[in-house]
């Protein structure tokens, strides 16, 4: 195993394979050797372009860290490829296993194959959620949505940095799944929108205030298409859903 390099990917079948094998172990260690087998069978696996890390990656590190490493290393590949089970399953388990065992043990943990299906594995045909838990996976998945290369966004410009939108994504718990797991993350421009309106207020990077402004976007969009307006209309849309979810949320908390 070499945890810099990355220059095969499970085919389609063995990533379907992975799942029958889970589903038959019964212990992580049995599992596990039965994956790693795969993992050197040539009639499980695709060679690809090679991936090449700076460094491994890390829990010493933010994951937002991690996020940047992984995505110059893989880079902005075609989304529906990025959508395919094999290269992040086979990351998981092969090139980034130390950080997926530091990150997510399996050993000692009770329900450990739902964590296997949670983080270690993708179905077949993943969902957006499921590619945004994915612990290999959701990593180029945040950075891909969320790196602004030309810094023309907010934070961007701010603190001169195209990942600053990817450590904002990560610096809160569940933020990424609020933002992402939902209807409002398949349309770039209102994605935009929303985490551009959300650096306003001192709350507006709380869980509960990004859930809610998802949902009250939802809404919206499901009376019209907020992707059509121009920009300057879709921004003044989303501020004033944003703008009444933190005042909202401030007279709950007790503000006056």
């Amino acid at each position: 195993m070499n945890d810099l390099t990355c220059a095969k990917q499970f085919t389609r079948e063995a990533a379907a394979l992975i799942l029958t094998k889970l589903e038959a172990a019964e212990t992580p260690g049995d599992f596990l050797a039965q994956i790693y087998d795969l993992s050197s069978n040539p009639d499980c696996l695709l060679h690809r372009e090679s991936i090449d890390l700076e460094k491994p990656l890390s829990i010493g590190r933010p994951d937002s860290s991690n996020a940047e490493i992984l995505f110059e290393a893989v880079g902005q590949i075609d989304r529906d490829n990025a959508a395919m089970p094999g290269l992040w399953t086979y990351m998981a388990f092969n090139t980034c296993r130390q950080y997926m065992n530091d990150r997510w043990p399996l050993d000692g943990v009770r329900n450990w194959k739902n964590r296997v299906k949670d983080r270690w594995i993708l179905p077949v045909t993943p969902s957006r959620g499921r590619l945004i838990r994915h612990g290999i996976a959701r990593l180029w998945w945040a950075s891909e949505l969320t790196y602004d290369g030309s810094l023309a966004h907010t934070l961007s410009k701010a603190n001169n940095d195209q990942y600053a939108y990817t450590k904002w994504v990560f610096g809160v718990e569940n933020r990424l799944i609020q933002l992402f797991d939902r209807s409002v993350g398949e349309n770039s421009d209102v994605l935009w929108a929303v985490m551009d309106s959300m650096q306003h207020g001192d709350n507006s990077g709380s869980s509960d205030a990004i859930a809610d402004v998802g949902r009250d976007v939802l809404l919206e969009m499901s009376t019209r298409q907020l992707g059509l307006l121009s920009e300057t209309e879709l921004m003044s849309v989303v501020d004033a859903i944003c703008k009444g979810v933190l005042q909202s949320s401030h007279k709950t908390n007790g503000g006056s």
